[in-house]
């Protein structure tokens, strides 16, 4: 079974970036000698194509070749295909057929002398669609396609925002839920549910819904664990709008906090503003991080345990990772996650996640959802 995620994807970019994307990978691998490339169903197909699938154990993969792009898609998909993308050269394969022949005869395999795979292509198709002997070198061409996408174009940023948008609209009406005794899976499963009554797609990933301990755990799944009195709340949401996500993080008190809480959340809070700041010119993705690291060190809080951030476009994560060894220079044009955090196993957490985009090497946030713990100052 193969569904469509997103069908509207094509219409809210345009076209003309589609084209313009496909010239500049195609400029790209030629810079590397790469005279072939192969890129799987899956985010690199959709950033291309215009068009997001699953293609489950069957062959689906765009052929980018002497400059142009031709799409080898199952025959049950081909309508919905040619419906919802740019690519003009649709070739199908019924399942009576032998997809692989069918790539064969599109690909001179033998006149290539550098392939590029998609790295995302299993195990299972590479090694039908290559045969060992043959000379051409292969090589991954994750880094080039990865390059174009970390850059954001206007209609990006915008399908972006407007996934925050919507998503922190769910949020506020799903915080009219919150009450003693309600459970973790609830009101994941509320919010998801408002995710699609304020016009989003659907979830951008599982929902993260944390009372009192299990706010200790990053990536906790809701469960029965029901809200009480003096509980910390970690909720970590995003949708999808357009083919592309949103990904934001608010922590909550139920009822007064303890001081040891309230200190604990304006550090956090202070530790995100501070690696916002630390963007300029000539800046790094690991100097963000270290940034964040380094003053909840200093407060007394060890070291962070997870990464500052993480890109975020087509998929919830994607390059730039803001990770401590990503000594990258810092692109004016990406777009990432700022998500400090204080994690204490048993007790609480906290964790405050805004999602940015670089312009003139400065850090804005797309979030316009207020920093406030307290449930009724929202």
């Amino acid at each position: 079974m193969i569904t469509n995620n997103d069908n509207s994807e094509m219409k809210k970019v345009g076209i003309p970036e589609y084209k313009n994307r496909a010239v500049k990978l195609w400029n790209s691998l030629q810079s590397d000698g790469v005279d072939l490339a192969v890129v799987n169903a899956g985010p690199n197909f959709q950033y291309l194509a215009g068009y997001s699938f699953q293609s489950m154990e069957r062959l689906a993969v765009l052929i980018v070749q002497d400059g142009e792009i031709t799409a080898l898609v199952p025959g049950l998909m081909e309508d919905q295909v040619r419906e919802n993308t740019w690519i003009r050269n649709i070739i199908s394969w019924k399942d009576t057929e032998n997809p692989y022949d069918k790539f064969r005869e599109i690909v001179d395999i033998k006149g290539k002398k550098k392939i590029g795979l998609d790295g995302n292509i299993s195990y299972s198709h590479y090694s039908r669609m290559f045969h060992q002997g043959e000379n051409a070198d292969l090589t991954m061409i994750n880094s080039h396609i990865s390059k174009l996408r970390e850059v954001k174009s206007e209609r990006e940023n915008h399908l972006i925002g407007q996934a925050i948008k919507l998503s922190e609209k769910a949020l506020a009406e799903t915080l009219n839920e919150i009450k003693a005794g309600v459970k973790e899976k609830e009101i994941a499963r509320k919010l998801e549910w408002n995710f699609i009554e304020e016009g989003l797609s659907g979830p951008a990933f599982s929902s993260i819904v944390a009372f009192g301990e299990n706010c200790a755990k990053p990536h906790h799944e809701p469960g029965e664990r029901k809200l009480k009195q003096g509980d910390s709340i970690i909720i970590d949401f995003g949708g999808t709008f357009g083919g592309y996500s949103s990904d934001t993080t608010r922590t909550f008190a139920y009822g007064e906090p303890g001081e040891e809480f309230r200190k604990a959340y304006e550090s956090v809070k202070e530790a995100q503003f501070l690696a916002m700041e630390s963007v300029s010119p000539g800046s790094k993705y690991n100097d963000l991080d270290m940034s964040a690291r380094k003053f909840l060190r200093d407060m007394g809080y060890g070291d962070m345990e997870i990464r500052l951030g993480h890109g975020l476009g087509i998929e919830v994560h994607e390059p730039p990772f803001l990770t401590i060894d990503n000594s990258e220079q810092i692109r004016d044009g990406t777009v990432f996650t700022v998500e400090p955090g204080i994690y204490r196993y048993g007790r609480y957490g906290i964790r405050i996640e805004d999602t940015t985009y670089v312009k003139n090497f400065k850090c804005v946030p797309f979030n316009s959802l207020g920093k406030d713990f307290s449930l009724q100052k929202l």
